[in-house]
């Protein structure tokens, strides 16, 4: 259903039926024109009794024309009217014209003035109250619709009124379709039809493709407006597709895409036929390389892809492929590398012989189908698959089959009869030994080498080609069999291969019977540990110490056999080699072919007892002259309370043991005492006396321990490192001695007083204070100087000093009180008290 709509007209378009246009508008008639009627006044109908000479509108056309008898009119005015005004001539100026609407409002213009019909009536009252009506009813006309829309779909571009084609695309699946239009102008009326100017009715049945709706808009004076639509149903779907050859796999359906097409093998050309669901749509058929194919096409064997590709609306929707397939077992060419192929290859010819030079390694094929999708299976004599080209051939004949096979023909096979003669040996096998290289039967020449202790070598022979005859000869052209007996060095066996139409091959075998042992080795000094035997290996040689250098001579058992001597250093050296001190290692390696070398070993020892270095880990070490090299001093810092040694001694192979002044073993490192202790170095090798070597280790100190004094007390705890000190003695100590501990008991030590003077103790000690000062002394370092102050302090008085009288009693140091008896006279009295500890103050 079609419904335009207006807030005064409604358009209603039913099946089958013209639009109809029902207009709501007051005081429109299609009648004859009115006359005008007078009011109450008397004057008759149609006669002048108006006052109303014209109406005065600013646009239109009036129909009538202006009658004052005449009440009804029709003005229509142009489409692009936008207002109306009037402007109504008077027959008396004493007379009123009053204009209102259709619903009797007084109005002085039509703005904005809209599309449609509207009623304005001019009522005209005389003077004496006569009252006339004419009624106008106000047509702007227009044929365009205000907006359309439809139930589904988008539009090209958005409605406007002035556009009049439009493409509206629906979805594949819509089937029916309905639109609503709003007239402009109310009074319009709308009727639909298809491309062909049939009525059509909604909602409105859709079929793929494209079909036109027509919406044509018409009212009073103005010719009809048309608004087309071609509404389009995509469809991406082939209904129908047809080859003039062949026969599809599976029976075409516009929801399959893939197909496979199989032609005779005889067809060249294939056509076909097509049909899409939407006549719109576009169909480009492209080949498997994208390029257009167009028809008649040519189809070659094998397979070739056809892609129908359907696009509708503009876009790529979808591709149905159909691979055509044109089946062949015919060969083009049997594609062999090499040889002589008889007969002539033909396609019609299934059985051949290829005939293969001697020397030919591979064969090679590369068989051409006329169908490249045609199944191709080439098995050997045995019915055996080859998988690949590339085949070593075996001498004699052997047979090779070539079947062709495809869908829908039966399988046909090629026979190929390979035929490779040769004078040649496949395989030599001996009882015994090794050959210089593998054996290869196009390689003539080897040395077989053999163990030492075979004596007859036999061998069996293995022809490329069973008909072949084999003579063997020895190096004098003489016959000999199986097996030969053998000697030491060299001789020759050749094997000489003939064949009927080919040229005789000779295998020469130079056959070995190896040694690699010595009979002897000689040196020009030293002793053996052993007699040699060429069965032994492994010898000593011990030279003097004096040795420097040491020569050989061997004898070989086998002349051919190499010599080589390596020192143990890993270098080859020649006689005579320079000997070092301790071990050293000769080595001669005898090398003969096929065998394993066999080494003789030779430790050769140059024996000695002198120490090169003791290693030590601090000090300066200095010999003790008249030791012969044998005494040493090593004078350690103070600070050093271990000591490490890592003694090198010129001959490696000796051993040393190091051992203190008890003869006990020590080990590295070694805790040092202050003072002197002594370490040996006893220094054994084979062949030499033990030597000794003396080490007297001395660390050094000017540090004691301790005073050791007889009696007092020091007024601050002891320290080594502190060299002033103060001892207090109690009051009654008459004398002082002393004991010091040195760190170091080699150390000297030395007592004086203030002045230098030498002293020993006991010494008197008197009140107050005197000094003592301790020197230690040791070689190497600064000597050091303790001070001690030593105080025996008392508070007694020896005497009072009164410059008059006398005591009572005698003065005493104990007794503290006392009477003093001064002389007559006597007006002052002084003092001068003597104490007994200088030190000491008295007040």
């Amino acid at each position: 259903m079609l419904r335009i709509l207006n807030s005064s007209h409604r358009l209603l378009l039913q099946a089958g039926m013209a639009l109809l246009l029902v207009a709501a508008a007051v005081g429109y008639s299609s009648a004859a024109p009115a006359r005008a009627e007078a009011g109450n006044t008397g004057i008759q109908a149609g006669a002048d009794a108006s006052v109303l000479q014209g109406f005065g509108f600013s646009a239109g056309t009036l129909e009538p024309a202006f009658d004052p008898a005449i009440a009804a009119y029709t003005l229509t005015l142009p489409e692009t009217a936008k207002e109306l005004t009037w402007s109504p001539q008077k027959k008396n100026t004493a007379a009123t014209i009053r204009v209102t609407d259709g619903e009797d409002r007084v109005i002085h213009s039509l703005s904005p003035l809209g599309y449609g019909k509207s009623t304005l009536k001019f009522k005209a009252a005389a003077a004496g109250g006569q009252l006339t009506t004419y009624t106008v009813t106000v047509h702007r006309p227009s044929t365009a619709l205000s907006s359309l829309s439809f139930s589904t779909g988008v539009l090209d571009n958005r409605f406007t009124p002035d556009n009049l084609s439009y493409v509206l695309t629906v979805s594949e699946n819509t089937d029916t379709l309905s639109w609503v239009g709003v007239l402009r102008d109310p009074s319009a009326s709308v009727t639909a039809t298809d491309a062909e100017g049939s009525l059509v009715s909604q909602p409105l049945p859709l079929v793929y493709g494209k079909q036109e709706v027509k919406l044509h808009v018409r009212t009073d004076g103005m010719k009809d407006r048309v608004y087309t639509a071609v509404i389009h149903r995509p469809s991406v779907l082939m209904e129908e597709l047809q080859f003039d050859s062949g026969s599809l796999q599976t029976p075409f359906n516009p929801n399959t895409i893939d197909y496979t097409l199989t032609v005779p093998e005889s067809t060249e050309q294939l056509n076909w036929s097509l049909r899409t669901r939407d006549p719109a749509a576009s169909v480009t058929v492209t080949d498997q390389g994208g390029q257009p194919a167009a028809m008649p096409l040519e189809v070659p064997y094998g397979e070739q892809r056809l892609n129908f590709t359907i696009r509708s609306n503009g876009h790529l929707a979808q591709a149905y492929t159909v691979t055509v397939r044109r089946p062949s077992t015919s060969l083009v060419d049997l594609g062999f590398s090499g040889g002589t192929l008889q007969p002539e290859y033909s396609p019609e010819t299934l059985s051949y012989l290829l005939t293969l030079p001697e020397d030919a390694g591979t064969l090679d094929w590369a068989p051409v189908k006329l169908d490249p999708t045609a199944a191709l299976r080439i098995t050997d004599h045995e019915g055996k698959t080859l998988i690949a080209s590339n085949m070593k051939p075996g001498y004699g004949e052997q047979q090779l089959r070539l079947q062709v096979a495809t869908a829908g023909l039966p399988s046909q096979a090629y026979t190929v009869t390979v035929r490779r003669p040769s004078a040649a040996l496949a395989k030599v096998t001996f009882s015994s030994g090794s050959l210089d290289s593998r054996f290869d039967p196009e390689v003539y020449k080897y040395r077989l080498t053999l163990p030492e202790s075979v004596e007859a070598l036999s061998w069996e022979l293995e022809q490329r080609d069973p008909t072949a005859a084999v003579a063997v000869t020895d190096q004098n052209g003489e016959p000999i069999s199986s097996p030969v007996q053998l000697a030491y060095g060299e001789q020759q066996v050749n094997f000489t291969v003939s064949t009927e139409g080919r040229e005789s091959r000779v295998y020469t075998f130079i056959v070995h019977r190896p040694s690699a042992a010595l009979t002897n080795i000689s040196f020009d000094t030293g002793e053996w540990s052993t007699v040699f035997s060429p069965g032994t290996t492994s010898y000593t040689l011990t030279t003097a110490e004096q040795t420097e250098t040491l020569g050989w001579s061997v004898v070989q058992r086998d002349s051919a056999a190499t010599v080589a001597v390596i020192h143990h250093q890993n270098e080859k050296v020649s006689s005579p080699v320079p000997v070092e001190f301790g071990n050293q290692t000769l080595l001669f390696r005898v090398s003969s072919a096929g065998l394993n070398d066999i080494v003789y070993s030779v430790k050769v020892h140059r024996p000695s007892v002198e120490v090169k270095d003791f290693g030590f880990s601090d000090g300066t070490l200095e010999p003790i002259e008249g030791s012969g090299g044998l005494s040493y001093l090593l004078a350690l810092p103070e600070t050093a309370d271990k000591l490490s040694w890592a003694p090198v001694l010129l001959d490696p192979a000796a051993s040393v043991a190091v051992l203190d002044e008890r003869n006990q073993p020590v080990s590295s490192p070694l805790p040092v005492q202050y003072g002197n202790q002594t370490l040996k170095w006893k220094v054994v090798s084979d062949g030499l006396a033990a030597k000794t070597y003396t080490v007297t280790v001395r660390r050094p100190s000017v540090s004691v321990t301790g005073f050791g004094f007889s009696g007092g007390k020091l007024d601050d705890l002891f320290k080594p490192d502190t060299v002033s000190y103060t001892l207090n003695v109690p009051e009654g100590t008459g004398s002082l001695s002393w004991a010091p501990v040195l760190k170091d008991p080699t150390a000297q030590l030395e007592v004086t007083d203030e002045q230098g003077q030498p002293l020993t103790g006991p010494v008197e000690v008197a009140f107050g204070q005197r000094i003592l000062k301790f020197t230690i002394s040791s070689p190497g370092l600064e000597a050091k100087e303790y001070t001690v102050k030593v105080h025996r302090a008392s508070a007694a008085l020896t005497g009072l000093g009164n410059s008059a009288g006398s005591l009572t009693t005698t003065f005493a140091p104990a007794t503290l009180d006392y009477m003093l008896i001064v002389p007559a006279g006597t007006d002052t009295l002084s003092w001068a008290p003597v104490t007994r500890d200088p030190t000491a103050r008295s007040r």
